[in-house]
């Protein structure tokens, strides 16, 4: 899906670091789970926009 993969790749690689590298920000934030949560979000406002649901990312 498009839309997620914009997401991603602008926070992963593009939104402003504060208090650690980059790198170290993705790493915790594949390991506490922070990944998963962006997709979740990422989700629920696509699906508030286009007003229906949208299938998962794991899907």
């Amino acid at each position: 899906m498009g839309v997620m993969q914009a997401v991603t790749t602008y926070v992963h690689h593009e939104q402003s670091v504060r208090g650690a590298c980059r790198a170290e920000r993705n790493a915790r934030r594949t390991v506490t789970g922070g990944v998963d949560d962006l997709d979740r979000e990422t989700t629920r406002m696509l699906e508030k926009v286009l007003d229906r649901r949208v299938p998962s990312p794991a899907a």
